[in-house]
């Protein structure tokens, strides 16, 4: 068998998967350090057994409470789907103005490995320089392409998932457009002039109260390629959470969990500070959560609001799958929604658990679960139109929190210290 490096100079002609073991199509996916993996190297990887339009899926039973994910169509991409996760994103550095831009250098793909004060050719990156005010730390990551199924014969409910990134099968959706995006590793905190945003290094968020309103105006005021994740976005990664961890108990998958009653550690969370204690994929402490390089994404810290998302009538929501189109304005207009959804609305004075959540979403369509069970985050919704999109929860309150956490009840301009933005800058 060819070594690795071989194989990756002839990228373009890889043996099929009947000349490789096993053993040596993992070696050759993770050792191609220096690009982009996408799923047509994987596909090339296994010869004629995966051809691009081909996915595997997660189930669950419809009527059953407490919900057990089981996998099934092409399951040999799994194990390519998990190495997407750990090691396909590559994390970079931005300046705001947009006239630098570097990879930064993350030992072999592994996200807790990544040293973010080097960049890839060695020279110091600027996360704790002078002008670190003046750079973002973020992620590139591959898109990812998702389809919803509901009622099968067998009484199952899928998502399908399919690996490559560069064209999406006409029946999904995929994660991002352009067929990558650079995610912020963190929330950014906004400078009291209302026109700049530190990046990472060593900031601390604020206490003082935000609102969707704030940070959209300053992230439209501090760069026009300012990009504001969205509920989309937030919603395709709570499903790969769940398909990576095998579970929508998140609490259980990470041991830990979050504690209720932790609200001074997410109040005086500072980025940065806890790197060594968040492992890739795991760990969770003080609020910090890491998950494909990204510190507290959709986890506890605060609620991150979720652009191209509105209710426009009790249980009635518009939503868009386009960025550009949720950076336009704060709330997404009928105009620009290319999704017209409902979800069950809940009483306003108390949380709820659903038994069953909307694929865009991720709110729930019905109710009676627990933080058990069902999909096993808190759902607080409210009868009115109006409403935006928030996500995640906050460590105040540790047993509601999680990718499917959802708190649909707040206008654009209510101002509270547990909600935040996050935003990059498109290349």
């Amino acid at each position: 068998m060819a070594e690795s490096t071989q194989l990756i100079d002839a990228i373009g002609n890889l043996p099929t998967v009947q000349q490789m073991s096993q053993s040596d199509k993992i070696t050759v996916i993770i050792n191609q350090k220096g690009r982009q993996i996408t799923a047509r190297d994987m596909a090339g990887v296994l010869g004629s057994v995966i051809s691009n339009d081909d996915r595997f899926y997660i189930q669950w039973k419809t009527t059953d409470v407490t919900k057990t994910i089981t996998y099934g169509g092409n399951t040999a991409l799994i194990e390519y789907f998990r190495d997407w996760v750990e090691r396909g994103a590559r994390p970079n550095e931005i300046k705001k103005d947009g006239t630098d831009f570097a990879y930064l250098r993350n030992s072999e793909g592994v996200a807790s490995n990544v040293n973010w004060l080097k960049r890839a050719d060695g020279t110091d990156s600027h996360y704790a320089s002078e002008d670190a005010a003046d750079y973002l730390q973020q992620v590139e990551i591959p898109s990812i392409n998702l389809k919803y199924v509901k009622n099968d014969p067998a009484g199952y409910e899928r998502v399908y998932f399919n690996l490559d990134s560069e064209n999406c099968p006409s029946d999904m959706f995929p994660l991002f457009k352009d067929g990558y995006k650079d995610m912020p590793r963190y929330d950014m905190t906004f400078n009291a002039d209302g026109q700049t945003a530190n990046s990472c290094a060593g900031e601390s968020q604020p206490e003082g109260v935000w609102s969707a309103n704030l940070v959209f105006s300053m992230g439209k005021a501090t760069n026009a390629n300012m990009r504001f994740v969205t509920a989309w976005e937030i919603t395709a990664f709570g499903w790969i959470q769940a398909a990576y961890y095998g579970t929508f108990d998140m609490q259980t998958a990470l041991a830990s969990g979050l504690s209720t009653g932790s609200e001074a550690a997410a109040r005086n969370f500072i980025n940065g500070a806890t790197d060594s204690l968040s492992a890739a994929c795991g760990a969770i402490s003080g609020g910090a959560f890491r998950f494909m390089y990204m510190e507290n994404f959709c986890w506890g810290k605060q609620y991150l609001w979720g652009a191209g998302w509105y209710q426009t009538a009790a249980g009635k929501y518009r939503m868009t799958l386009d960025d550009a189109k949720a950076a336009e304005a704060v709330s997404i207009s009928a105009a620009n929604a290319e999704i017209t959804g409902e979800y069950m609305t809940v009483a306003e004075n108390g949380w709820k658990y659903g038994l069953a959540v909307d694929f865009f979403s991720g709110a729930a369509l019905d109710n009676g679960a627990s933080t058990s069970t069902g999909f096993c985050d808190g759902t607080y919704a409210y009868n009115a139109a109006g409403s935006i999109f928030y996500a995640g929860g906050y460590s105040e309150r540790g047993t509601i929190c999680g990718p499917f956490c959802r708190l649909l009840d707040l206008g654009a301009s209510y101002a509270y210290w547990i909600l935040r933005g996050r935003c990059s800058l498109k290349r």
